[in-house]
């Protein structure tokens, strides 16, 4: 009887849209490229339940959830996916970046943007959103972007979309073709440069994530750092600063 009572809340998932965890389950093991057999050795279960698992002829016990999520390394927001289509309650909370019990959070985030002065940095969310920039940040862009034409991006702030809008940087990124493609592919912008009248500007960048985060807007948050590639483009990003903003 526990088990057809199962049936019926796998059941009424699927007819209500939502997804089942047995297809999840398959989806994330695929795409950490794991056999079932490999998964199951490593969540220390048995080929054959696992196997049931997926299937939906097993439903799994909320740790089994929390198990296979850890090893399949599943960020916390898929893991409130897991849980609820496996019928049990989220496990992670969602705190807002601007809220009072992450303000420690943000003070530290932005004494890491003041400490990478006078070259930009930025903190982006698992979209790319623009959360915080640096004024070096403020004062590189705006030599390549203008107000007005930055308005007909559409959406807020993003640093993806900024880069590939037609009214971005786009038209300034000198190495476009070869950029573009991992760009796309790994969603980190490797390089920026090209101005009308400086030359080019050569960057490399660095992404910080926060350590055990218990909290999905931290565990998504991004800290993208830009370093001069040459005496040039770090002399310029010195000027910057020195002239507030004007090359």
């Amino acid at each position: 009887m526990a088990r057809n009572g199962m049936s019926e809340r796998s059941l009424a998932g699927s007819e209500a849209g939502l997804p089942m965890f047995g297809e999840l389950l398959r989806h994330w093991r695929l795409a950490r490229r794991l056999s079932q057999l490999t998964l199951a050795t490593e969540a220390e279960v048995s080929a054959r339940h696992l196997s049931f698992l997926e299937t939906g002829r097993t439903q799994p016990s909320r740790e089994m959830v929390l198990r296979l999520a850890g090893v399949l390394e599943v960020p916390m927001r898929e893991q409130n996916v897991l849980l609820t289509a496996a019928g049990y309650a989220p496990m992670y909370r969602e705190t807002a970046l601007g809220a009072p019990e992450l303000s420690q959070v943000r003070r530290a985030l932005g004494f890491m943007l003041a400490q990478q002065e006078p070259f930009p940095a930025l903190v982006v969310d698992r979209h790319w959103n623009m959360l915080m920039q640096n004024e070096a940040a403020r004062r590189l862009f705006g030599l390549f972007l203008d107000p007005e034409e930055t308005a007909q991006v559409p959406g807020p702030p993003n640093a993806v979309r900024l880069t590939f809008h037609p009214h971005g940087l786009r038209r300034y990124i000198a190495n476009w073709e070869n950029l573009a493609g991992p760009l796309i592919q790994q969603i980190h912008r490797e390089t920026v440069g090209g101005t009308p009248d400086e030359g080019t500007l050569r960057f490399f960048t660095t992404i910080a994530t926060l350590g055990t985060p218990q909290d999905i807007t931290l565990q998504e948050l991004r800290v993208e750092c830009f370093f001069p590639a040459d005496g040039a483009t770090e002399e310029l990003a010195r000027r910057l600063a020195r002239s507030g903003g004007s090359a």
